[in-house]
């Protein structure tokens, strides 16, 4: 008999154990939710806010798809630059970033491609159109650079996608 109400004791601190951890999960998993939806309001941590996007440069030097993959998996996508005054937003980050690299001039590769029809740039994977340009002198030119990238001082250059490259991932805030 002493056997068993030590054994009921026993079966009572682990329910009441299991009763807090899941009570516990849950908090977590609504806290979890919460900071989700908080996420489209407020930029991720090591963004740079500016109008209603996120940037993050990164410091990783790949391939066009290996960014592209990498800013999806963290919720973002390689940067769109659809508008003069982000063009300039943006020239003036990797002005800063290029005095901290002791001028070491890097590209960076951004969203925009032209693999589907070649000379008919959009912004992956949205689809949208490239509307607003800032091509360098004599681009885009022909050949197979189908990946949008910018130069230090953010002017655009028709790129090869296998280059190895900085890029900017960038996320929409609601």
């Amino acid at each position: 008999m002493a056997g068993n109400m030590f054994i009921t004791k026993v079966m009572l601190v682990l329910a009441l154990i299991v009763s807090q951890e899941i009570e516990s999960s849950t908090e977590v998993s609504s806290i979890s939710d919460r900071q989700q939806q908080n996420k489209r309001r407020h930029c991720p941590a090591g963004y740079m806010h500016y109008g209603k996007s996120c940037y993050l440069l990164t410091p990783e030097v790949v391939k066009w798809t290996e960014a592209y993959v990498y800013c999806q998996s963290f919720g973002s996508h390689l940067v769109y630059i659809e508008t003069a005054s982000e063009q300039k937003h943006i020239d003036s980050f990797l002005k800063f970033v290029k005095l901290l690299s002791a001028g070491r001039i890097r590209k960076y590769w951004t969203g925009g491609i032209d693999r589907v029809s070649k000379g008919r740039w959009f912004w992956a994977p949205d689809g949208k159109p490239v509307n607003f340009t800032n091509w360098a002198p004599r681009k885009p030119d022909s050949g197979v650079q189908d990946c949008i990238a910018l130069y230090g001082n953010g002017q655009w250059d028709d790129d090869t996608c296998e280059s190895a490259r900085n890029f900017i991932c960038e996320v929409e805030l609601d």
